[in-house]
């Protein structure tokens, strides 16, 4: 659920965390059918109103970095951009498929929720219209513990057995 990045903090030091997104459709960043980049986005839909209570940081952005230190504990970090990122609205160009399985269908293991080809749809017409998203996030952090760092996005997370990866 997190990624380890095999660096170690320690408690009271300043770090300047960088994440930089890769190009082509396996490195933007989809949830399921909807892009985003690396400032998340806010809800905007009544999957994810309803979803909100089952996100780790529910104030927060979907989709927004988030960094841990330490295996376990809540020493986390909202990854907050030093400077502002610009507000990108990816709305425009979702294809008109259906990326979401039905709701009857919402409680199961999903590993490849889009299709290469629905992303390639939106990542041309986003292209076509000059949108680009933020693929370079700069975040300040104090550590408030000595520890491995681990990153995460906030996301919707099921701990029920052999249901983990639904979000």
């Amino acid at each position: 659920m997190c990624h380890a990045t095999g660096l170690r903090l320690v408690a009271g030091r300043k770090y300047r965390i960088r994440l930089d997104m890769e190009g082509g459709p396996d490195g933007e960043w989809f949830d399921q059918g909807r892009r985003a980049d690396v400032a998340g986005f806010a809800a905007d839909s009544w999957r994810h109103y309803s979803a909100t209570p089952l996100k780790r940081w529910w104030r927060e952005n979907w989709f927004q970095p988030v960094a841990r230190i330490g295996e376990v504990g809540n020493y986390e970090h909202v990854l907050k951009p030093a400077e502002p990122l610009p507000v990108v609205d990816f709305k425009a160009c979702r294809p008109p498929g259906k990326p979401h399985p039905p709701m009857s269908g919402t409680i199961e293991d999903i590993q490849t929720p889009a299709t290469a080809d629905f992303k390639n749809e939106q990542l041309l017409c986003d292209q076509s219209a000059g949108r680009r998203p933020n693929q370079t996030l700069i975040s300040d952090i104090t550590a408030n513990a000595t520890g491995k760092l681990f990153l995460y996005v906030n996301d919707a997370v099921l701990m029920l057995p052999n249901l983990t990866r639904i979000f």
